[in-house]
């Protein structure tokens, strides 16, 4: 995980606010997997934040399209022939 990340979304929810981020966990195997966290601070009568709602998503095959996406992109920048992409 992000150190700066989880620091930022830290801070954000200790004034109240709330915190949308990506990160990099690991499952107790070492396996890699993305999270989307969305954090909100539910604030008390005086509007200090009593409690945290935290909702994570995981969105690791989204980050693995996207860098395909990436890949095939600079494939396709560097050359002027036809770029076909197979699915196995």
């Amino acid at each position: 995980t992000d150190a700066g990340t989880m620091e930022k979304a830290r801070r954000v929810l200790a004034e109240g606010g709330s915190f949308i981020g990506e990160v990099m966990n690991y499952r107790p195997d070492g396996q890699a997997y993305w999270v989307s966290l969305d954090f909100r601070s539910i604030d008390d009568e005086n509007g200090k934040p009593e409690f945290f709602i935290t909702v994570g998503s995981d969105i690791t095959e989204r980050k693995n399209r996207e860098a395909q996406l990436r890949v095939v992109g600079l494939v396709a920048s560097h050359t002027n022939n036809e770029v076909a992409i197979l699915d196995s």
